[in-house]
């Protein structure tokens, strides 16, 4: 359960008091011993099965930390991914969401992804944020009405025809970018 990489966001979850926290030697702990417990069992489990798991951890007062273990498989040296190995040593990667963060969605992703104009992707990334039509329109700067129209237009161009489609879209085509 020792650390070794963090991007920046995982660095400020790391630092901040109450759910994840780096010990004096680098070692992943929780403010509780029993949590700390199923942390480091998923990571175990992950490393032995080659599978990943996942579980979620108190946060402080904050919504919970949804976490996934994924065993990192390393086919640029020749391993078969498939392959299961028992190895204790074999690296795994934390995905940590923490519920009381909304990732920004960069509508120039979805222009060059799904070739949406300027205000379609503004509309699309809002949206997959979680906000309802009218919020989004508010927040894009513009009237219900024209928002249902680039509503129409992305998800022709998307090929859906739900709202939650196409969050449901977007998110995995960013997630596997």
């Amino acid at each position: 359960a020792q650390v070794l990489f963090a991007n920046p966001r995982a660095g400020d979850l790391l630092s901040r008091v109450g759910g994840l926290s780096l010990d004096a030697v680098g070692i992943c702990r929780t403010e509780r011993t029993d949590e700390t417990e199923r942390l480091h069992h998923a990571i175990a489990d992950a490393q032995s099965n080659q599978e990943t798991t996942a579980l979620s951890l108190s946060d402080g007062d904050r919504a919970p930390l949804r976490v996934t273990v994924q065993p990192y498989l390393d086919t640029s040296k020749g391993r078969d991914p498939d392959k299961r190995r028992e190895d204790a040593d074999t690296p795994v990667c934390l995905f940590v969401f923490a519920g009381d963060h909304v990732a920004r969605i960069d509508p120039k992703l979805l222009r060059s992804m799904f070739g949406l104009t300027i205000a379609e992707s503004r509309l699309a990334a809002t949206l997959a944020e979680g906000l309802t039509l009218e919020a989004a329109a508010t927040e894009c700067g513009v009237t219900v009405s024209s928002a249902r129209t680039y509503l129409k237009s992305v998800f022709s161009k998307l090929g859906v025809s739900r709202q939650s489609e196409l969050v449901r879209t977007i998110l995995i085509s960013l997630a596997m970018s």
